[in-house]
C-alpha cells in the first residue's frame, strides 16, 4: 500500500472525522488539487451528504474526474472548476468548509474575500471552517504571502475578519504534497453574535 492508499483508507477518515466532519454533511474542499481529502470526505459524508471539490487549476480536476470514474461513491462529490466558492451555493447550506495549503497563494484582500464566502455559506452554530496554514515563517517552507506570518498571525487575520471564532487546534497524520506528515490544523466556528 503506497501512501495515498494508507491517507485515502486509513489516516484520511480518522483524521478528517477527529476534525469534525460527519454523516450526512455538505463539505466544501476549497483548493481541492486531484482530491485526496475529498475522497476521504465522500465516504465519510456518505449518501445523504455531500462533497463539493473546488479548484481553479484544471489539469489536476481532469486527473480527479477521471479517477472519479472508477469509484463507487463518485456521485456524491461535484467536482467545480473555480478560483472561489460559487454564488450558487445557498445562505447557511455547508456543514464543512476546508482551506488546507492554499491561503499562501493568495494575497491578504483575496483571503478575506474568502472569509466573506465562507462565511456566507457555512450554517451557524454547527458550520466549521477548517484552515491547514502551511509555508508560515514558523513552518518548515515559507513562501509567497506566509513568509512574514506565523500561524498565530494567520488564526489572528481569520477572527479579525470578524466573521469567525477560533475552535480548536487539531494534530494529526495529514496528506501534504503527496506525503503523509504529522501537522495540524485550526478549526473556527461561525460568530452568530
Amino acid at each position: 500500500m503506497d501512501a495515498s492508499e494508507e491517507w485515502e483508507q486509513i489516516y484520511g477518515k480518522k483524521f478528517m472525522e477527529k476534525a469534525g466532519v460527519n454523516p450526512g454533511d455538505s463539505v466544501i474542499d476549497l483548493g481541492c488539487n486531484i482530491g485526496r481529502y475529498s475522497m476521504v470526505l465522500a465516504q465519510i459524508v456518505g449518501d445523504t451528504g455531500k462533497v463539493y471539490a473546488i479548484d481553479n487549476d484544471t489539469t489536476p480536476l481532469k486527473k480527479f474526474e477521471k479517477r472519479l470514474k472508477n469509484i463507487e461513491y463518485a456521485e456524491i462529490i461535484d467536482v467545480i472548476h473555480a478560483d472561489r466558492i460559487p454564488d450558487t451555493f445557498e445562505q447557511e447550506s455547508i456543514d464543512f468548509v476546508l482551506l488546507y495549503d492554499i491561503l499562501h497563494f493568495l494575497e491578504r484582500d483575496q483571503r478575506i474575500e474568502f472569509y466573506r464566502n465562507i462565511y456566507s455559506v457555512l450554517k451557524s452554530v454547527t458550520g466549521i471552517l477548517s484552515i491547514h496554514p502551511k509555508h508560515t515563517k514558523d513552518d518548515d517552507f515559507p513562501v509567497w504571502n506566509f513568509k512574514d506570518m506565523t500561524i498565530k498571525d494567520v488564526v489572528t487575520e481569520v477572527e479579525s475578519f470578524g466573521g469567525f471564532l477560533y475552535e480548536e487546534k487539531i494534530c494529526d497524520i495529514l496528506w501534504h504534497n503527496d506525503e503523509l506528515l504529522g501537522s495540524c490544523v485550526y478549526n473556527f466556528i461561525k460568530r452568530t453574535e
